[in-house]
């Protein structure tokens, strides 16, 4: 038997005539996730024309025809692709995003072996990454529903909020952001042991949208070099290079993060004592911040934030003195003399303490105020 289905669609010409199109449908149900997991993981472009490929024009194609099943040539189409017998064809080695339209035009064709194999290998290439995501998925969602379950149970009664004890393996970095990298931009790290660091340490840094982008640095000498990786970062700044323009400091922004999550899990400790998860505790809490979280870039800064007296960011934000952009549980974005962006990366016990702690992301830029307010002094 084939494995497709088909509809009939009829389409009224001139006068009487009729058109009959018989347009062949895959029998195979992709699910949402494994549809979603093969989409990114091909970096959401159709495979065949190359052209961006949003998800809602994703169609799942089988590089070797569905319909091949129970066709007795099936066997001699396998034999020069090195292929087994036993192939599925419903396997994700099998399956590739494509356009809506490029799919049409494929149907149900045999490609030559040449370009068979090149999207057979594509396919395997990309089988263990989408694998990893629709499990990661699922996971997810058992999570959720256990979540939901236990909100429950709360809600009802049956359990009390202090019967419940978070935990997590021992020196496991969760990371509120998960990290990206250029060469598998689909990949998600989500947590982090100390002896995955290593590995991690020669992967090339997604910085901007472009994945072979690299940042520009140089020494007093004028020697250049391009850095991608975390180890290649490191090694910049033993040797005294740095970010010499405006674009390469923005993209050593990225490095620097990515450089302190490293850090941070390579000497992580589990803490024992916790103020900021229960209840839970962040930047959006404007009442704890003290006005020494401000940008503090120039004297005139230092005496400004002096004279504040340590008052809090919510405080601050009553009598006028700075203007909330953009505020979550895990960001916070401002304005007063500078623009600032605080951004949760994770929380662990850092120093030894046994106290939990959050290490944050800052980064600051000069508002419009301040560059109007300063002009004169590059004139």
């Amino acid at each position: 038997m084939s494995g497709l289905q088909g509809v009939l669609i009829v389409q009224k010409g001139h006068g009487s005539r009729q058109t009959l199109i018989y347009v062949l449908m895959s029998s195979q149900t992709i699910e949402l996730d494994l549809r979603h997991a093969i989409w990114l993981t091909h970096n959401r472009r159709c495979v065949y024309c190359s052209e961006p490929l949003s998800f809602s024009e994703v169609d799942i194609d089988h590089v070797i025809p569905e319909a091949l099943v129970g066709n007795p040539e099936f066997p001699a189409i396998l034999a020069p692709l090195d292929l087994p017998l036993a192939f599925d064809l419903f396997s994700i080695r099998n399956l590739l995003p494509v356009h809506r339209r490029c799919n049409l035009v494929k149907s149900s064709k045999v490609f030559d072996d040449a370009a068979a194999r090149f999207f057979l290998h594509r396919a395997e290439g990309a089988s263990a990454n989408v694998q990893e995501l629709v499990a990661k998925k699922k996971e997810g969602q058992i999570r959720d529903n256990l979540l939901a379950k236990l909100g429950e149970a709360i809600r009802s009664g049956l359990i009390l909020p202090m019967d419940i004890q978070v935990s997590q393996p021992p020196h496991l970095l969760r990371l509120t952001n998960p990290l990206v990298f250029a060469d598998a931009p689909a990949e998600i790290i989500e947590s982090i042991a100390p002896e995955e660091v290593e590995r991690y340490l020669d992967r090339p840094v997604l910085m901007g949208a472009d994945p072979v982008f690299a940042a520009d640095f140089g020494d007093d000498n004028g020697v250049r070099m391009s850095v991608r990786t975390w180890r290649e970062y490191r090694a910049a700044l033993a040797a005294g290079f740095s970010a010499k323009t405006t674009y390469d400091i923005k993209s050593e922004a990225v490095l620097k993060t990515a450089n302190a999550i490293l850090t941070a899990a390579g000497s992580v400790r589990l803490p024992i004592i916790s103020y900021i998860r229960r209840p839970h505790r962040g930047v959006a809490d404007l009442e704890l911040l003290p006005s020494s979280v401000l940008p503090c870039v120039s004297p005139d800064d230092a005496e400004i934030i002096a004279g504040m007296e340590n008052a809090s960011l919510s405080d601050l934000l009553g009598r006028g003195e700075i203007k909330i952009l953009r505020i979550s549980s895990s960001e916070l974005s401002l304005e007063w003399n500078w623009g600032l962006m605080l951004r949760e990366i994770c929380r662990a016990d850092f120093d030894g303490d046994g106290i939990e702690d959050i290490l944050c992301e800052c980064y600051c830029w000069a508002t419009e105020l301040w560059l109007v307010e300063h002009s004169g002094s590059y004139e």
